[in-house]
């Protein structure tokens, strides 16, 4: 390729790339998944035996809690990291 068409094809200062791009305050992946972990869900609380309202982080987290009693280690250890830090 020569020095010339290089050039030609080269961006100009301040001139964007993609100017169709995806636009400003569009929802990426993480704030999707956000969203969907922060909706609520009447469910019984395993430790209160009471119905609650209760999002979707919180029943994960619940679901881990009742395997890592029941003896599962990955599950112990996946509470102890995130509750605690690495």
């Amino acid at each position: 390729m020569a020095k010339n068409d290089v050039i030609k094809h080269q961006w100009k200062k301040g001139q964007s790339g993609n100017p169709n791009g995806r636009p400003k305050g569009a929802p990426n992946r993480s704030k999707i998944i956000l969203d969907i972990l922060s909706l609520k869900q009447k469910a019984v609380n395993p430790i209160t035996n009471e119905e609650e309202d209760l999002n979707q982080w919180q029943l994960i987290v619940l679901s881990m809690l009742k395997k890592a009693k029941a003896g599962g280690v990955r599950e112990a250890e996946w509470l102890s990291e995130n509750g605690y830090g690495k």
